[in-house]
């Protein structure tokens, strides 16, 4: 009776969704491969199987999991928002930072967001974002940037870390103000069409449960139609005197912003206007400005190969689709009559 007062016990401590927990679940909490083929094997029925699988979690993770690289896991789909997703704790995302590679693919730049207070919190988010995206805009590329995922020297590339966020909308909002601060007045629009709202995505404990972190991340998508052959320069201000300006309560002083210039230089952002000990500090500048038309042109192509592509593919795909509801063989099927296929104004593609 006492062992079976024990079980009941220790069975009410146990997680409630256990009983519904796979054979690959159990391997992926405890990284113990024979666990479930050893229990089979003794023929132990579904209670005490669950006791078993408990008590060895309790005693067996410390030692084990504690300081250990998590398993490479990938980004969140980019420019998406609704998708069914979230990082594990202390996993490694398998991507590393980058500059632009061919406009289209996004690079990625990690912040580990480590060693900030509730009020620093803000202005390092705004700071970070800001200067990111207009190295993206100027270089004509996708961009993430990654809040809440570690770096050398302090943690392992890439490494899931999270952050705690009290009011979500509240960093959505002043990035929408920074943006106008930051950015000249006649590229505020473009630049609100750029950097997209924040996404927050939620962060898994080892246990796989949710916890109270998530990482921040931000995407930027300067597309040609937006961006054109322009050029963006953002202004340093501070958050504190950004906000008592908006309200006519800055106190005169004859300093001004400092004007800066963001490129991506491999995986971080460089500012071309930083002082320099060059004898032609603006040698750079002048260089990188006249090659923009230039990567404008060859943004614009990447978009309309991109395009291109993805029509081909839907229309391939849907004729085959059609092919095979009327028992048409794949021999039917080429290059020949798939321009038979066309796409009608309701959006869906028919066979004529």
């Amino acid at each position: 009776m006492a062992d079976e007062g024990e079980i009941k016990s220790q069975e009410e401590d146990l997680s409630p969704d256990i009983k519904d927990w796979s054979k690959l679940r159990v391997r992926l909490a405890l990284e113990l491969k024979t666990v479930d083929d050893a229990v089979i094997a003794m023929g132990v029925t579904f209670g005490p199987a669950k006791l078993i699988i408990h008590v060895t979690l309790k005693k067996e993770e410390p030692e084990r999991f504690r300081n250990q690289p998590g398993r490479p896991c990938k980004p969140y789909p980019f420019y998406r928002y609704h998708d069914t997703y979230n990082y594990t704790e202390g996993n490694i995302l398998d991507i590393t930072e980058s500059g632009p590679l061919n406009y289209i693919e996004p690079c990625h730049e990690y912040k580990g967001f480590t060693n900030t207070t509730n009020e620093t919190k803000m202005i390092k988010f705004i700071y970070e974002v800001i200067r990111f995206a207009a190295a993206c805009m100027n270089s004509r590329t996708n961009g993430t940037i990654h809040l809440g995922i570690g770096d050398k020297p302090n943690f392992i590339h890439g490494q899931v870390l999270g952050v705690v966020v009290e009011d979500k909308e509240a960093y959505a909002n002043e990035l929408k103000s920074a943006i106008d601060r930051s950015f000249e007045f006649k590229h505020k629009q473009a630049a609100q069409m750029c950097i997209k709202p924040p996404r927050f995505v939620g962060v898994l404990n080892k246990h796989m449960r949710f916890s109270d972190k998530c990482v921040i991340e931000v995407d930027i998508v300067p597309e040609s139609v937006i961006c054109g052959e322009n050029i963006y320069h953002t202004f340093n201000m501070d958050t504190k005197k950004a906000k008592k300006k908006e309200k006519g309560k800055e106190e005169k002083s004859g300093t001004k912003p400092s004007k800066q210039f963001f490129i991506r230089d491999g995986g971080s952002s460089r500012n071309l206007l930083a002082t320099t000990t060059s004898a032609k500090p603006m040698e750079e500048y002048n260089r990188f400005v006249n090659s923009v038309a230039k990567r404008s042109q060859l943004r614009k192509r990447a978009e309309e190969n991109i395009k291109s592509s993805n029509q081909g593919s839907r229309l391939e795909v849907d004729c085959q689709h059609y092919a095979d509801l009327h028992g048409l063989s794949r021999s039917f099927f080429t290059k020949v009559h798939q321009p038979q296929c066309k796409q009608g104004l309701d959006g869906k593609y028919k066979y004529l």
